[in-house]
C-alpha cells in the first residue's frame, strides 16, 4: 500500500494518541517515533508493534540507570539542604505515564535557586561529577549527565532573554514531593510545572517533538486548571494549546482566534515533526515588547558569542563559522518551505 507523507503524519499521531492502526503500517512511522523520543511510549500503547519486547527490555534497561542517576543527584543535594526540583525525565514519567519506562530521557535535568547554584555544582562534583568546556551548566560522571538550571528558560547562552523571559516563579516556596523509583522525588508545583513545560516546549523546541508535546497533553488531561496557566504566557501559550489541541483532539473550549500565516506554520511544523531555530527565534521575537531588547534578543541570536558558538559547534565537529551558517542556511529554506505549505494549510 502506497500513502503520501500527509497519511504517514496522520497515521503517526493516531498512533500516538492510542487509536488502533493496522500492524504492517507502524513500520512507517518507528523511525520518526524513535528520532523523537517516544518509541517506548508507542510500545506500551500498541502490542502489535514490531520487536516490541526488545523495544520494552531496551526502555527498561535505560529507565534502570535513570534510576541510579536520579538516586546519585537525589543524595547529593538532599545532602547539601538546598531547595531544589528535577525537571521533566522522571518526574513527568512518573507523574503521568503508566509506566515510567516508556517515557525516555537523556540527561537529568534539575532546577535550584540561583543563590544555590554554586552549592549544587559542589555537592555534585562531590560524589563524582565534573564540568565540561563547552557547556558550563551540564556536569558529567559515571552516572550519567546533569543539567542544572536556575530558571525556566536558559538565559546563558542569549542573555536578553534574562530580562524578557523573567518567568520563573516562587516555585520554591512550593515544591511537590511523588513517591517514585528513588523514593520522594521533589518535583515542581502543577502550574509552575504547567508554565515550565509551555515554554521549554515553545522557546526551546519550537513547539515541535512528540515527547515534550504528550508531555503537556498528559499534564492538561489530569488537571484541567492549567490551561489558565498557560494561556497566562500570551500568544505563545494560545499557540501551544491550539497545537495540543489539534494533534491530539483535545476539547479544549478554547476561544478560536485567527490564525496568522506564521501560527499555521508553527502548526505544520509540529505536524511533521521538523525542528526549525528560526520557529523558536521568531516565537521569541513575538513575546518581546520593547523594541531595544527585541533588537538586543536579535543581534545575540544571529551574532552569539563566539564562546556559546564554539560550544555549539563542539558537538557537531565543525568550524563555529561554517556551523553557524549552515544554520542560518537550513533554517532559511525550512521556513520557506513551511510558508509555502501554509498557504494551502494542510491539504497539500
Amino acid at each position: 500500500m502506497s500513502l503520501n507523507k500527509k497519511q504517514v503524519y496522520e497515521i503517526y499521531w493516531a498512533a500516538l494518541r492510542g487509536e488502533t492502526i493496522e500492524a504492517d503500517l507502524f513500520p512507517l512511522i518507528m523511525e520518526r517515533a524513535r528520532h523523537e523520543g517516544v518509541l517506548p511510549y508507542l510500545a506500551f500503547l500498541h502490542p502489535d508493534i514490531p520487536q516490541r519486547a526488545e523495544i520494552r527490555r531496551s526502555s527498561m534497561a535505560e529507565h534502570l540507570f535513570r534510576v541510579r542517576l536520579v538516586g546519585a543527584v537525589k543524595s547529593a543535594l538532599d545532602s547539601a539542604k538546598i531547595p531544589w526540583v528535577i525537571l521533566k525525565g522522571l518526574a513527568v514519567a512518573t507523574k503521568y505515564y503508566v509506566e515510567p519506562w516508556s517515557r525516555p530521557s537523556g540527561d537529568c535535568d534539575i532546577l535550584v535557586r540561583k543563590v544555590d547554584k554554586i552549592t549544587a555544582i559542589s555537592a555534585l562534583k562531590q560524589i563524582g561529577f565534573y564540568s565540561t568546556l563547552h557547556h558550563r551548566e551540564l556536569l558529567i560522571s559515571e552516572f550519567g549527565e546533569v543539567d542544572i538550571h536556575s530558571g525556566f528558560l536558559n538565559a546563558e547562552r542569549i542573555t536578553a532573554r534574562r530580562t524578557v523571559f523573567e518567568r520563573t516563579p516562587d516555585w520554591d516556596r512550593r515544591v511537590k514531593y511523588i513517591e517514585s523509583d528513588v523514593g520522594q522525588l521533589p518535583v515542581l508545583d502543577d502550574r509552575d510545572e504547567a508554565i515550565y513545560l509551555t515554554l521549554h516546549l515553545t522557546h526551546h523546541h519550537g513547539l515541535s517533538g512528540a515527547r515534550w508535546i504528550i508531555d503537556l497533553a498528559k499534564a492538561i488531561k489530569k488537571n484541567s486548571g492549567i490551561v489558565e496557566d498557560i494561556l497566562s504566557l500570551g500568544k505563545s501559550g494560545v499557540l501551544t494549546l491550539n497545537v495540543i489541541k489539534f494533534l491530539f483532539e483535545l476539547d479544549l473550549s478554547l476561544e478560536s482566534f485567527p490564525m496568522s500565516r506564521f501560527d499555521r506554520i508553527v502548526m505544520e511544523s509540529a505536524y511533521e515533526g521538523l525542528d526549525v531555530p528560526g520557529i523558536r527565534f521568531i516565537l521569541s521575537c513575538r513575546e518581546i515588547g520593547d523594541w531595544k531588547e527585541r533588537i538586543s534578543f536579535m543581534r545575540q541570536a544571529i551574532i552569539p558569542d563566539k564562546n556559546v558558538l564554539n560550544s555549539a559547534a563542539y558537538s557537531t565537529k565543525k568550524r563555529p563559522f561554517y556551523f553557524h551558517v549552515e544554520r542560518i542556511l537550513k533554517t532559511g529554506l525550512g521556513l520557506c518551505r513551511l510558508y509555502w505549505k501554509s498557504i494551502g494549510g494542510f491539504e497539500n
